[in-house]
């Protein structure tokens, strides 16, 4: 079974994605923000890390920089709705330049996810 790291602000996002995520048959590691997310990566092995880029505390982008100095990485897929400012062009290049696997906008389409974690770990 794949263990996935979902990594957001919004606990109600987490909760979302987490059961539809379970349902489909991965294993489930939630963090609310990057320090969290980061704390988990230290600890636990991950297939996959689901981030959003816009958080408090410690960004996507803080995680993905993480995540490219380690010599083993799980895949990434990042979450962007931009934010009143930054525009989303300007994430998507950014989370692009971080080597993020995958880009999909919010509001996310949960079968565009299930899709696209498919592709990534198959």
């Amino acid at each position: 079974m794949a263990r996935i790291l979902l990594i957001d602000d919004d606990k109600n996002i987490l909760e979302l994605m987490t059961a539809i995520l379970e349902n489909a048959g991965y294993q489930i590691t939630v963090a609310v923000n990057g320090n969290e997310g980061i704390r988990q990566l230290e600890s636990q092995h991950f297939d996959l890390v689901v981030t959003d880029i816009v958080m408090p505390e410690q960004d996507g982008i803080a995680v993905l920089m993480w995540l490219r100095r380690q010599s083993v990485r799980p895949k990434t897929i990042v979450l962007t709705g931009g934010s009143a400012l930054l525009q989303q062009s300007y994430l998507t290049n950014l989370a692009a330049q971080f080597s993020a696997d995958k880009i999909l906008s919010k509001p996310v389409h949960f079968d565009a996810l299930i899709c696209a974690i498919r592709e990534l770990l198959d």
